[in-house]
């Protein structure tokens, strides 16, 4: 397990999220906690080329399982300051 600042790799060609893990052969999975400073309607996205999900709060919101090149998905949520 590992601590990120950011989420946005791009492991293109023979790029791997690490060492001895093929290419294209992993799956990866992140959790992580959104506590914005102001309220209102938000967009998140996730762009992946290969299966994706994005839960919020447990519910599914995303759902691009299959096998593809990069696509871009994204849900508008209402989100409330300081709510994690």
């Amino acid at each position: 397990m590992r601590t990120e600042k950011t989420l946005d790799h791009d492991w293109r060609g023979d790029g791997s999220p690490g060492p001895g893990i093929p290419h294209n052969l992993f799956s990866a999975r992140w959790r992580g906690r959104l506590a914005p400073a102001q309220g209102g309607d938000s967009l998140l996205g996730v762009r992946g080329d290969g299966g994706y999900r994005l839960f919020v709060d447990g519910k599914l919101l995303i759902e691009n399982w299959s096998d593809h090149a990069a696509q871009t998905r994204s849900v508008r949520l209402r989100l409330v300051a300081g709510r994690s």
